[in-house]
């Protein structure tokens, strides 16, 4: 199936095991650059490593970040955009009921999630 997802980039929080796991590969699949995120970093760079290997070492990111602290979103942010480009898709696999939003520099731009767990992506 082709979801024109080729060549999109893609933040997914808690995508170190489970669900976001799955939703990463999912997305490296139909070709999205991939960044993962985990609470700890050992966790985030053996899951980055699986995924890499599975396709290709430049569509993956893994980075230890905690979604509910907004300068973790920032330098996560930051991080994607160096490496892949702005974000088009972002997604939550765990959710904490906490809410942050974080504008880019020159730019209006925030991630955030809420209930149900998704990340809202809004670039302009």
């Amino acid at each position: 199936m082709d979801l024109g997802l080729t060549d999109k980039v893609a933040i997914v929080g808690g995508g170190s095991d489970g669900l976001g796991f799955a939703i990463a590969d999912r997305l490296l699949n139909e070709g999205a650059f991939v960044t993962i995120l985990g609470r700890r970093a050992e966790k985030a760079a053996a899951a980055a490593e699986e995924l890499s290997r599975r396709h290709g070492e430049n569509k993956v990111l893994g980075l230890a970040a905690d979604c509910s602290n907004a300068d973790d979103i920032g330098r996560v942010t930051a991080s994607t955009v160096a490496r892949f480009g702005a974000p088009n898709r972002a997604t939550l696999a765990a959710h904490h009921g906490r809410s942050c939003q974080r504008p880019s520099a020159g730019r209006r731009s925030a991630l955030s999630y809420g209930p149900g767990g998704m990340w809202r992506v809004a670039v302009s």
